[in-house]
């Protein structure tokens, strides 16, 4: 994660902060991790449901417990901010290695397309 974060800081991409209750990925742990590199944030309901919305609270409370404040977190600004924020990003961003590159999957893994996937989806 400390890697991730700090290419997230030097790339200057906001990481978000999900707040769906199942899916807090970003501990509170890692986000104070992420915010002492440096890395800026973003507090993201994914709502897919009229009522989802109201998940923001727990996003929040996870930004908080990772000391964040309103500063390092992209969407406490007025529109005006966020758009020149967002400007400043660069538009084209370098490739940044994140984890040694894996050994190629078995020939019958990828013939597969994904089916295992989209079986257990459907579960």
């Amino acid at each position: 994660m400390a890697r991730a974060a700090r290419a997230a800081c030097a790339l200057g991409v906001l990481l978000e902060i999900n707040a769906q209750s199942d899916r807090l990925d970003l501990t509170d742990i890692h986000v104070k991790m992420a915010r002492e590199t440096g890395a800026r944030f973003v507090v993201s309901t994914d709502a897919h449901r009229v009522a989802e919305p109201d998940f923001m609270r727990y996003g929040v409370d996870q930004a908080r417990r990772g000391w964040c404040t309103a500063a390092d977190v992209a969407n406490t600004r007025s529109l005006e901010k966020l758009r020149r924020l967002l400007e400043k990003r660069p538009r084209v961003a370098p490739v940044v290695r994140l984890a040694r590159p894996s050994a190629p999957r078995p020939a019958a893994t990828r013939a597969s397309g994904g089916a295992g996937l989209r079986a257990l989806s459907t579960r």
